[in-house]
């Protein structure tokens, strides 16, 4: 069993997420804004700086909760990521050294702490991905009422039309 403990601390973690942030900038920058309809903000540039920084994109977006609430999320489960971790160490170390009654409570620990981590990865990923959705999604519709009041659409003489102030 020792053995087995050996080979889990020895993986390294290896997420996707890198490979859905790949995908999601290449998304980004195939969407084609209408000039119409040109918000002000860079979807690209929001998406990128809520990627880089967590709650970058909702503060450049001026949504400053939601950049505090993805800035304090992001944070807690990275804390508890590196919490986890250094409990892993703790048990892994603990299980080596311990007596042959003790060992199996150690490996117990171990195990609960080792999938309490990867809980924190996965919500760490979620929140990352989220924020970057979010952040671009904001910066799209980021003067989506001022440009509301430029189109009109008219209902006159049983004929619809549509009319946009310039």
């Amino acid at each position: 069993m020792r053995y087995f403990l050996a080979f889990i601390r020895g993986i390294r973690f290896q997420s996707s997420g890198l490979h859905i942030l790949i995908i999601l900038i290449l998304l980004m920058t195939l969407s084609i804004p209408l000039s119409a309809f040109d918000t002000g903000r860079s979807s690209l540039k929001a998406g990128l700086l809520s990627a880089a920084l967590p709650g970058g994109g909702q503060f450049y977006n001026h949504a400053y909760v939601k950049s505090a609430v993805f800035l304090a999320s992001e944070a807690t489960f990275v804390g508890l990521a590196i919490y986890h971790t250094n409990q892993i160490n703790y048990y892994y170390d603990k299980a080596n050294n311990a007596a042959s009654g003790n060992y199996s409570f150690y490996q117990g620990e171990y195990q609960l702490n080792y999938n309490r981590r990867q809980s924190d990865y996965f919500w760490i990923g979620a929140t990352v991905f989220l924020s970057i959705i979010d952040a671009y999604v904001d910066a799209d519709l980021y003067n989506f009422d001022k440009k509301r009041k430029e189109i009109h659409l008219k209902y006159e003489d049983e004929k619809i039309g549509l009319e946009l102030k310039f």
